[in-house]
């Protein structure tokens, strides 16, 4: 059972709960071919998952030795072969699927690699492809009919998305500075110091409070102005525990709250 925290399940359903509402939202008809994308979006991140943990073991070891998978459960080698075999079968349904599928999950599945292997080492570089890769995430099974109709909604939750993960994968370096900095990585907390770390945790919570005050003024709409005003208090939660969070126990917290918060942009799907 344990071993099945190696794919972040949690982190999995939110992806599938995301999509299959956007899906439901947005597409005409309910469109039957999305939950391929859905599918295969899911078995490339549980990849994504895997690749992490393999050149994570060192770090891991410090900074999660309870939580450790591979090595501890999965041998090495073993991790590979999972990795590849997600992969592998994402890639076959998409060959079946539509071509431009199996492209951009080829590209997806090298970016992920990539930031495992290198940029999360690096400040700020990784941190945004994971944001930016949680925003079109949502937009995903949309392109399953390749027509992508914007509107204020739409817009809201890839920029919510966008926002809150970036957050959140910032409250993570800080986290995870011990195991980091052992394994010379070069994340935003090592360079700039926790202090000024946070001050770039507090401007985004000023972006993510604008912006929602901008989809209030695109939404006059009393149900919306009712969900936003959750979010922002929701906001302010985030910005006390942000100030008074000083140990990696705090930032564990913290980092769990974004979630709720991602959770919370995902529940005003149903609005």
């Amino acid at each position: 059972m344990k071993l099945l925290t190696l794919f972040r399940p949690i982190n999995l359903l939110l992806i599938v709960l995301t999509q299959s509402l956007i899906a439901f939202r947005f597409l005409p008809n309910f469109y039957t071919n999305w939950y391929y994308w859905t599918i295969t979006t899911t078995l490339v991140a549980a990849a994504g998952y895997v690749i992490n943990d393999i050149f994570d073991v060192a770090i891991d070891a410090i900074n999660k030795p309870t939580k450790q998978i591979v090595t501890v459960i999965l041998p090495v080698p073993k991790a590979y072969q999972l990795y590849f075999l997600l992969n592998i079968v994402a890639f076959i349904i998409a060959f079946f699927v539509q071509y431009s599928l199996l492209l951009e999950l080829v590209v997806i599945s090298l970016l992920l690699y990539s930031y495992a292997r290198w940029l999360k080492k690096m400040p700020l570089i990784g941190n945004l492809l994971v944001a930016f890769l949680s925003a079109y995430s949502v937009i995903f099974p949309l392109k399953s009919i390749e027509i992508i109709i914007w509107n204020n909604q739409l817009e809201f939750f890839c920029v919510f998305a966008f926002l809150v993960s970036l957050f959140r994968e910032i409250v993570k370096t800080i986290e995870d500075i011990e195991g980091d900095r052992a394994a010379h990585c070069k994340t935003l907390p090592i360079l700039v110091g926790e202090k000024t770390t946070k001050f770039v945790l507090y401007f985004l919570i000023i972006v993510m409070l604008s912006f929602l005050l901008y989809s209030l003024y695109q939404n006059h709409n009393f149900v919306f102005a009712f969900y936003y005003a959750i979010i922002g208090l929701f906001l302010l939660l985030l910005t006390y525990f942000t100030y008074y969070a000083q140990n990696k126990s705090s930032y564990h917290q913290l980092s769990h709250l974004s979630k709720l918060l991602m959770l919370l942009g995902i529940i005003g799907l149903l609005i």
